[in-house]
């Protein structure tokens, strides 16, 4: 019995085998179950409730191609090619607090990615104002990649932009802790911009932005800077500008508010509409920029490769700069070199957006440079000169060469040395004034066409009341001249003086006249019109003073007076044009020539003497001033006393009549070429069109009509023939 009850005893299983197994069991079902579970819900079975889920929380109708998911890991979550109304993105994945999302007020996401997103305008507005039914976003760390990013002023269609310790509030505001930003496109307003670069910090009042790096007009720039969210003031703490160009700044003062304390240029370029400025390689440092109210004001040193003043076609080269802005005054200061020679100026200008702007040359000099002035300097001369309201209070040009190849100015002189002070060309009245303004002029070796001018010296001083100008001297090869002109618009005056003793005429002989010259002539001259009580009276009405002219021997080529009274016994009705035509054949030499016009009230009284080479010449008569015509009587006669011709000329000194009546002939002489009258003439209408028009005839009669006064008396009893036959028998009434 014993043994039977030991071997039962060894086949009984022990009680804790039993639980064991159980235990076991029970974890193979459990573990089916949850590998079960797990392989139910993956990411194509949780789909369905996922989007229902979103979709209760959201406005948007949200889809996706492909969700990732697993039970395991039910804080994560990836979802592909997801479509939010009309916008995309083309993954997404996020870690998230579970509890935050069921039973939070506050949704907390731990890290969130998306890439590829595409926003339609209507839905990214839309985005904005979703909350996902929660008060607060909470994003501890946030990378998108090729994102449409809106960041105040900035945007972007494809951004990367790395945060950390993101919040958006339930009134919409965001904020950010250390942020990156990189895209290779975008913009601020309208101004592009490329390869951005930025690192981001945002609170609740400031956006802090560091090591930004940005391509806009042009250039590159770099900056530290915080904006204000509430004033949306943008400062500062570092700007360095490259080669960048401003072109349009005006935009930019009118619709930012912008501080910096110091900032830096390198090789950019500025325009200046206003002055017509264009700076060229800029280089320099900028100090207290203010932009605001559309209002600009900084400081600048700096120097400038190029300063073009584009309407004049004139570029200044290497100058050192100082400028300052205040408002709508821009103050510039300059050394460098202009036109091979070296420079130095001062200038404001007033209005820089304003198209009636004002300049102020304050200081200005130039010297050891040559000038070549372009055609368009002098077909825009006038226009630029009034172009604003321009005061030049000192103006300089030292040791300057000076070369036109214009063919309206022929000059060209080796050394002009030139003093202005206090000069004003005022727009709306489009003239010159001064309080009073003085300039002072000398030339040193001057070639007008090939006209030699060895020295000149001038000064003078004008305002709006008057002028006095002085040629202290004009020296040719070996002959000088003075003159001097003032004229008082106030008192309605005027004067003028003018002397040369012995001038060399030979001095003049160059293209510029069809005449060759030899022999000295000297000459004064002082005409006057004083202040009047009558003030009704013009300058030339009370004109007075006189003009002598002398000379004792003086030839000019192609002038042979002696022809008229030569040649047959013939009468002549000729205009000037004719008789310079019908004389060009012999030379004149005048000896002992005398003459001298005085002038009373305007009317002057002119007297000539001078034997000619085969004649004596005798010239009375009367010029009016105000109606310039001219009424002189004169007579030609032989030295042999056997030839005798009456000249009367009548008509405006620029197109007078010539009637020549032959009184006597004596020995044959060579007289006036006919043949040059009778050629067919050309003159030019009022329209411009040339017409061609026919020589009067000739007639044995002049076309004048007879009086006592043209009456030429002769004396020609034999007894005393000798005695009637001279110069002074010759009567004029």
């Amino acid at each position: 019995m014993a043994f039977k009850q030991n071997i039962y005893y060894r086949k009984q299983t022990p009680a804790y085998l039993k639980y064991l197994k159980i235990a076991v069991c029970t974890l193979i079902v459990v573990i089916a179950a949850v590998w079960g579970f797990i392989l139910y819900f993956n990411g194509q079975h949780v789909k369905a409730p996922l989007l229902k889920f979103l979709s209760e929380r959201t406005s948007f109708s949200i889809n996706c191609d492909e969700i990732e998911f697993s039970p395991l890991y039910p804080d994560v979550l990836k979802l592909k090619k997801v479509t939010l109304g009309n916008s995309q993105i083309g993954e997404i994945y996020v870690e998230y607090d579970l509890k935050s999302v069921i039973t939070s007020e506050n949704l907390d996401i731990k890290y969130l990615y998306a890439k590829d997103i595409t926003f339609d305008s209507r839905d990214l507005e839309a985005l904005k104002k979703e909350r996902f039914r929660y008060k607060n976003i909470n994003i501890l760390k946030l990378d998108l990649i090729n994102s449409p990013l809106y960041l105040n002023r900035f945007h972007s269609e494809h951004a990367d932009l790395s945060a950390a310790a993101v919040k958006v509030s339930e009134q919409g505001d965001i904020s950010f802790g250390d942020s990156t930003l990189n895209a290779q496109t975008g913009s601020i307003d309208s101004y592009e911009l490329k390869k951005i670069h930025a690192k981001i910090l945002s609170s609740e009042n400031t956006v802090a932005l560091s090591e930004v790096q940005a391509q806009m007009f042009g250039g590159t720039v770099f900056a530290d800077l915080t904006i204000d969210k509430e004033s949306k003031l943008i400062e500062f703490s570092k700007l360095s500008i490259n080669n960048v160009i401003f072109q349009n700044y005006s935009g930019i003062i009118e619709s930012y508010n912008i501080r910096a304390k110091n900032a830096s240029l390198t090789n950019c370029v500025l325009s200046l509409p206003a002055a017509d400025l264009l700076l060229g390689q800029v280089s320099g440092k900028v100090e207290d920029l203010i932009i605001a109210d559309k209002g600009i004001f900084f400081d600048f040193k700096g120097k400038a490769g190029e300063i073009s003043k584009l309407d004049l076609l004139v570029t200044a080269e290497d100058s050192l700069l100082k400028a300052r802005v205040e408002d709508n005054l821009l103050t510039v200061s300059s050394d460098g070199k202009l036109f091979g020679g070296e420079y130095s100026s001062e200038i404001e200008l007033t209005g820089l957006n304003d198209s009636q702007s004002e300049l102020k040359v304050k200081a200005f000099a130039l010297k050891n440079a040559k000038l070549e002035p372009p055609i368009e300097l002098y077909n825009r001369l006038k226009f630029l000169l009034f172009s604003h309201n321009t005061e030049i209070l000192e103006f300089k040009v030292d040791n300057t060469e000076f070369v036109s190849h214009i063919d309206q100015l022929p000059l060209s002189i080796k050394a002009v040395n030139l003093s202005c002070e206090d000069i004003h060309f005022d727009r709306q009245t489009q003239k010159v004034k001064g309080t009073p303004g003085k300039f002072r002029l000398s030339t040193d070796s001057a070639y007008y066409s090939d006209l030699f001018i060895k020295n000149t010296d001038f000064h003078g001083v004008f305002s709006d009341e008057g002028y006095s100008v002085i040629m202290d001297r004009i020296l040719l090869y070996n002959s000088n001249a003075c003159a001097s002109l003032s004229r008082d618009f106030a008192k309605n005056t005027f004067a003028f003086k003018a002397h040369a003793e012995d001038f060399d005429m030979s001095d003049l002989n160059s293209s510029l006249f069809s005449k060759l010259f030899n022999g000295k002539i000297s000459f004064d001259a002082d005409l006057i019109a004083q202040e009047d009580d009558d003030t009704s009276l013009s300058i030339t009405q009370k004109l007075n003073g006189s003009v002598e002219l002398r000379s004792k021997s003086l030839l000019i080529s192609a002038f042979g007076l002696d022809l008229i009274n030569g040649g047959n016994k013939k009468d002549y009705e000729l205009n000037l044009r004719q008789l310079l035509n019908s004389i060009e054949g012999g030379d004149c030499g005048f000896y002992s020539l005398a003459g001298k016009a005085t002038v009373e009230n305007g009317q002057a009284k002119i007297k000539i003497s001078s034997d000619l080479a085969t004649s004596h010449l005798t010239l009375k008569g009367n010029y009016d001033t105000t109606d310039r015509i001219i009424d002189i009587k004169s007579t030609l006669m032989s030295l042999a006393k056997d030839s005798l011709t009456s000249v009367i000329i009548r008509g405006h000194v620029t197109d007078p009549t010539f009637y020549i009546t032959a009184l006597l002939r004596g020995a044959v002489r060579p007289g006036i070429d006919e043949s040059a009258i009778e050629n067919d003439e050309f003159y030019t209408a009022a329209d411009g069109t040339v017409l061609k028009v026919k020589a009067k005839k000739l007639t044995d009669k002049p076309n004048i009509h007879a009086s006592d006064k043209d009456q030429v008396q002769i004396h020609v009893d034999d007894e005393k023939k000798d005695k009637a036959l001279t110069p002074d028998s010759v009567v004029l009434y």
